[in-house]
């Protein structure tokens, strides 16, 4: 990994930058990746003694349950090593519920990365039975959470979210009783219970608006409980969403929002405001949904797309790091990262037209940084060197280049000329006889180390290349056998 991205990742991992005016968050932190490091630390009595301040701040006041779930949705993280971390806090600490309630947190996260986000009727048996396989992992680290701690409020929303997937509505409505009679105002099992009972999840919107309605007789406690009224509005929304019916769309969101300042509505009708070009109004939305929830990683990836389309393009680079940070190997992230990369090319290639090679530079530097695995990126990258006279770094490039994808053939091209200004005549040899090992019936390969053996001077190596392109059907190849034959023979 090079330095520029260390050093980028180790400012967010401690704090945000404002690398906008309006995107200011002061020295503020972002705990997911700081409870992160303190597992790959094995500082297992530290998170012990954080978790536990967490909850003690949430007991003092239901207001800040959004901070205490947070902390444990840290560990849902998509990462398999993960997991013998885990194992390891567990097996440290057997009597302390936070390690257990963590690992509940990994396998709930990866039982729904195994589903997967299409509907039941787009999703397979085998993703199905590995989603329950994890569920069941956490559901027996749950168990043992509430043994020891009852009155925890992330072990309801859990057990929650996992059986509305697995269509227990059921065993939903006794979770959620039985959560609000240990948790009486929590915002967080309300809401997730509302998503719970859609009716793309089996409920209707009647029996949303029933609960909604009968939860606000604890709004004078907990105010936000007023915002549950606007989950029927949401939903309506997002369904208008995915049936393009944007203008609707909107209109539902405008009135959810009617009933609460919620980070789950803004960002929804920001991807609306998208959809509808409106993208100025797309960026405020989105920026106070992540002023709300700093830890959403979907947050960033829907601001790092908005930026992106408003060609704010190094804005959206960044936020598209703080989503890959937040919730690494992300299916969509990872698409969105190599969309924002493709952006930087063609702004690139643009650039390099126009002989602006600085600009070219940094913004093949910056699709590099999107998406490291890009091979054309590196290329290109070397062929702007080229033309700036670098040819030093030109060839650094191409190594990478040829490293990541070995069968391009431009790639030797390219670094059969720039080794052709230092005569290095061996090296063009070795690389020509690399990509022909992989590539043995390609004719103009073996023209090419054809024409270095020669200047080599090794005129039977060159006569036999030349005969094996001609003998594949290049016409150049069997003009340049003719020519050397005789030559050989002498």
């Amino acid at each position: 990994m090079n330095k520029i991205i260390i050093v980028f990742i180790l400012q967010f991992a401690l704090a945000i930058p404002a690398y906008v005016e309006s995107y200011t968050y002061g020295d503020s932190k972002l705990p997911t990746l700081v409870i992160r490091k303190m597992l790959s630390n094995k500082d297992f009595e530290k998170l012990n003694i954080t978790l536990a301040d967490y909850q003690k701040a949430y007991e003092k006041d239901v207001r800040n349950e959004d901070d205490l779930l947070d902390a444990y949705l840290a560990f849902s993280v998509n990462d398999l090593h993960y997991e013998a971390l885990l194992n390891e806090w567990v097996k440290s600490h057997p009597n302390s519920y936070q390690s257990y309630l963590a690992r509940a947190s990994y396998f709930f996260n990866l039982g729904w990365k195994s589903r997967g986000t299409k509907w039941a009727s787009e999703t397979t048996d085998k993703q199905i039975e590995k989603m329950e396989s994890y569920f069941s992992k956490a559901n027996q680290d749950i168990e043992k959470v509430l043994i020891i701690k009852t009155d925890h409020i992330v072990p309801y929303y859990f057990l929650i979210h996992m059986y509305k997937a697995s269509g227990g509505a059921g065993q939903v409505k006794a979770i959620v009783k039985k959560a609000l009679e240990k948790c009486p105002d929590s915002f967080k099992i309300r809401s997730a219970y509302l998503l719970s009972i859609t009716p793309r999840w089996g409920g209707t919107y009647e029996e949303m608006d029933e609960f909604a309605t009968e939860s606000q007789k604890s709004a004078f406690k907990n105010p936000r409980l007023k915002a549950l009224k606007g989950y029927v509005f949401y939903d309506t929304g997002n369904m208008e969403k995915q049936s393009k019916n944007y203008g609707v769309a909107l209109e539902f969101l405008n009135k959810a929002l009617l009933f609460g300042d919620l980070a789950l509505f803004y960002n929804e009708r920001a991807t609306i405001y998208e959809h509808l070009e409106k993208l100025d109004e797309a960026l405020k939305d989105i920026n106070l949904a992540i002023e709300m929830s700093s830890q959403n990683a979907d947050f960033y990836s829907t601001r790092s797309r908005i930026l992106s389309n408003k060609k704010m393009m190094q804005e959206a680079l960044k936020d598209i790091e703080i989503a890959n940070l937040l919730d690494p190997n992300d299916e969509y992230i990872i698409k969105l990262n190599k969309w924002i990369a493709d952006k930087f090319m063609s702004s690139g290639h643009s650039k390099q037209k126009a002989k602006d090679f600085s600009g070219a530079i940094k913004d093949y530097t910056a699709a590099i940084q999107a998406n490291p695995e890009n091979s054309y990126s590196y290329y290109s990258r070397a062929r702007v060197f080229v033309d700036k006279k670098d040819l030093s770094s030109a060839f650094t490039d191409l190594k990478k280049a040829i490293k990541l994808d070995p069968n391009v053939f431009d790639f030797y091209q390219l670094m059969d000329w720039l080794l052709t200004q230092k005569s290095d005549w061996g090296g063009i040899i070795n690389y020509w006889s690399r990509y022909i090992a992989l590539n043995p019936k390609n004719d103009r390969a073996y023209l090419e180390r054809g024409g270095a053996y020669f200047r080599k001077g090794d005129l039977a190596s060159a006569v036999a290349d030349a005969k094996r392109a001609a003998d594949l059907g290049n016409a150049k190849g069997q003009e340049m056998y003719d020519k050397l034959k005789s030559r050989a023979k002498k």
